[in-house]
């Protein structure tokens, strides 16, 4: 299956331009999770359904309250935004990789490894794990995109989160097939959400 048939023509050229062509998509990925891949590609995006048992879930949602309780280990952006852009009853706890060993999981999963191995390149380096809690009764976000600082060439279809808007997380704006954002200035950055059954 060739998965870069869907990209527009102008990424296809920007790619073989860099070297991408050559790069994107040579680590072996194990068929199980081509539908991710599939999916990412087909709708700039992916849900990783009941990837952790309810007790994983458990663990980490108590690991969690845990770092809330101690506003040092939390951080200041545990107490709430700093703006209505980040929420001010939107809570954060940043680094959680660097909090516990709790969450190496999430970041060790090995759909969320074969999407990185796939979509980039090698010796790729995750540096950003963190929870993020809206509060009942928080305003939504002004709509924009979450790739801001990834270094995927442009225009490219958009990533972003999909979730569900009880818990005050992002809808999806769905836009033609063919739509492309206009480039933004450099630098980018890549989301993937993971969704467990009991968070």
């Amino acid at each position: 299956m060739d998965f870069w048939s869907s990209q527009p023509r102008n990424s296809l050229t920007i790619n073989k331009q860099v070297g991408a062509d050559r790069r994107i998509g040579e680590t072996k990925i194990d068929p199980q999770y081509h539908k991710y891949i599939e999916h990412t590609i087909e709708h700039g995006y992916v849900i990783i359904e009941n990837a952790f048992t309810p007790a994983a879930v458990d663990e980490a949602n108590a690991e969690l309250r845990r770092l809330s309780a101690t506003p040092i280990a939390a951080g200041p952006a545990a107490a709430g935004g700093r703006n209505e852009f980040e929420g001010l009853k939107t809570r954060r706890i940043y680094a959680l990789l660097n909090k516990s060993r709790t969450f190496d999981a999430f970041a060790l999963h090995p759909a969320v490894v074969a999407l990185n191995d796939f979509f980039l390149d090698p010796n790729w380096l995750l540096s950003t794990l963190h929870s993020i809690t809206s509060q009942p009764g928080e305003d939504s976000q002004t709509l924009h995109h979450d790739d801001g600082a990834i270094t995927v060439p442009r225009p490219h279809k958009p990533f972003g989160s999909v979730s569900s808007p009880s818990s005050c997380a992002s809808l999806p704006s769905p836009w033609q097939p063919d739509r492309c954002p206009p480039p933004p200035p450099p630098p980018f950055s890549l989301f993937i959400r993971i969704t467990a059954s009991r968070f």
